[in-house]
């Protein structure tokens, strides 16, 4: 395990464990996908190995579109930076 940083003003969103999980398989999930020799198939499976994981975690898909849709709205009013 490593420790990644993130700016403090993202930082409280990492306050539980299930959210530090599912952000964590993600990243792993997207280094595997780089290291793949046919990137397709690395994504796929990075894909599959995301939801799982995530769902483990409690990371189930309505949280996920959730936050998608949160992050748009962000990103469209200009705040997120």
């Amino acid at each position: 395990m490593v420790d990644i940083p993130v700016d403090a003003d993202v930082a409280p969103v990492l306050g539980d464990d299930a959210t530090r999980a599912g952000l964590g398989a993600l990243i792993s999930a997207m280094l595997r996908a780089r290291q793949a020799a046919d990137p397709r198939t690395a994504l796929m499976q990075a894909i599959g190995e995301l939801k799982v994981t995530s769902h483990r975690n409690g990371l189930t898909d309505a949280v996920l579109e959730e936050e998608l849709r949160a992050f748009a709205t962000e990103e469209r009013l200009g705040g997120i930076r």
